[in-house]
């Protein structure tokens, strides 16, 4: 199954991707889906930088095993809680 969450600004989401048959894993991965203006000579120079000095780019993917998806759902749960309080 998939699913997807828009982000408040609707510029990015989060897709959601659930293989209960199989393992139950469940991958978030966010996308951005607006229109965003070319990269800068100098933020294009920094990437690189970045890549150069630690060897990794940003991540923007997630990979969730059943433990994880229960530690994620007990910090939304919180979170909701604590915001009606």
């Amino acid at each position: 199954m998939i699913d997807c969450v828009m982000c408040a600004c609707n510029d990015e989401m989060i897709v959601i991707e659930s293989d209960f048959d199989e393992d139950g894993i469940i991958s978030l991965a966010m996308f951005y889906r607006g229109h965003r203006p070319p990269l800068t000579w100098k933020a294009r120079l920094w990437y690189c930088w970045r890549l150069l000095k630690t060897g990794k780019l940003f991540v923007d993917q997630i990979v969730l095993r059943q433990a994880e998806q229960e530690e994620l759902i007990r910090l939304l749960q919180a979170s909701e809680k604590a915001r009606h309080e």
